[in-house]
């Protein structure tokens, strides 16, 4: 009288929708793997008595990965540090703003000796070397830094 079948008619619907469940549990198993085998973070970002640092973390089941990070001081990118082999966790460096850079900074004026691998000098050895020394600033609390990833390539 109904024209029902045996089962309730629900077959097909039921198959359809274990089909519908198994795809959707493959595509979720499938992105889960990568996260777990490729993931890139920024774990920690500040200065030091160094400079700006930004602590990375790379976890990858490729191998070593190329990292490089924007270093932003109130909104305002001033230099960017990278590694071409990074694997687990590595601490990218960055100098303190420039005093005579394209961003104005207040705070500390320290001078820095390049080809003493970033040495902090004296004011006096600076203006007796004024032709190799680095003026730079180490800015006050009142400035905010930021850590970011940079996707293009700056070779």
């Amino acid at each position: 009288m109904f024209g029902g079948r045996a089962g309730g008619g629900t077959g097909g619907r039921g198959r359809l929708a274990l089909r519908l469940l198994g795809i959707a549990a493959t595509g979720f198993g499938i992105w889960g793997l990568f996260q777990l085998s490729w993931s890139t973070r920024i774990t920690a970002c500040g200065f030091d008595a160094n400079g700006a640092y930004a602590e990375v973390r790379v976890s990858s089941l490729l191998g070593a990965q190329e990292v490089w990070v924007d270093f932003s001081l109130d909104g305002t990118q001033y230099t960017y540090a990278g590694a071409y082999d990074v694997r687990g966790t590595t601490v990218l460096r960055a100098p303190f703003p420039e005093k005579r850079g394209p961003l104005h900074v207040s705070g500390r004026t320290v001078y820095v000796d390049p080809k003493q691998h970033d040495k902090l000098v004296t004011r006096k050895f600076a203006e007796a070397s004024r032709s190799r020394i680095l003026t730079e600033v180490v800015p006050d609390s009142s400035h905010n830094l930021t850590c970011g990833f940079d996707h293009t390539d700056p070779d």
